[in-house]
């Protein structure tokens, strides 16, 4: 039985035309996965301060040499504190601001202004 996380990300997925995405369910304080990959994507992963520790081991070994991490954030501060954090340890990130439409399920919903942070590893 799939999460109705994964479920969430395969209908967002399939909304945006991509039939070939790879999931699973991880636990951050209990990371296994080793693949790197080119391209990673977090959304709305940086609201509890207490994960911040747990995110960032994970980023440096699941992040391909020359990828890119791309986080989306609704501008909340202890975003921009884990991304502080980060740059003390080597990464850097631009940001720019974007109208993000909400996903339709049953009731309408309006879009979002989120942050949207473009990381590096140096």
């Amino acid at each position: 039985r799939r999460s109705s996380d994964l479920l969430l990300a395969d209908y967002n997925a399939r909304q945006n035309g991509i039939d070939d995405i790879q999931q699973f369910l991880g636990d951050w304080r209990k990371w296994q996965h080793n693949e790197q990959y080119d391209i990673i994507l977090g959304s709305d992963i940086l609201y509890e301060r207490g994960m911040h520790a747990w995110l960032e081991p994970i980023f440096r070994r699941n992040l391909a040499p020359g990828g890119k991490l791309i986080i989306s954030d609704p501008s909340r501060p202890q975003a921009l504190e884990a991304l502080a954090s980060m740059e003390d340890l080597g990464w850097r990130f631009e940001m720019e601001m974007q109208m993000i439409p909400a996903v339709q399920f049953k009731k309408p919903t309006p879009s979002v202004e989120v942050a949207v942070y473009h990381i590096v590893k140096l």
